[in-house]
């Protein structure tokens, strides 16, 4: 118990960020998504997220993009096309 109350504020307040934006704020815009669209349709948008964090990390770590990683991207947004199309969702 002692180690908890001699940890920095940059250690709390990385904590914090971490328990509130990150989870509480996600899993609430999550859970309204999916009441408010059809649930496939919710799940087609966690094939984005390794996109942002590779653009984040570029901005904020100063990570390279290597040509995998456009390569990546690239079949991710021609994946998620795919399976929102109209022509691909009419065989379901």
């Amino acid at each position: 118990m002692g180690a908890l109350l001699n940890l920095s504020w940059l250690t709390w307040f990385s904590i914090f960020f971490l328990a509130i934006p990150s989870s509480v704020v996600a899993y609430v815009i999550w859970n309204h998504l999916i009441r408010a669209i059809d649930v496939t349709k919710v799940l087609v948008t966690l094939y984005i997220v390794p996109i942002p964090t590779a653009i984040m990390s570029y901005l904020l770590l100063g990570e390279t993009f290597t040509y995998y990683m456009v390569l990546g991207a690239i079949l991710v947004i021609v994946g998620i096309y795919l399976t929102e199309s109209s022509k691909t969702n009419s065989n379901v």
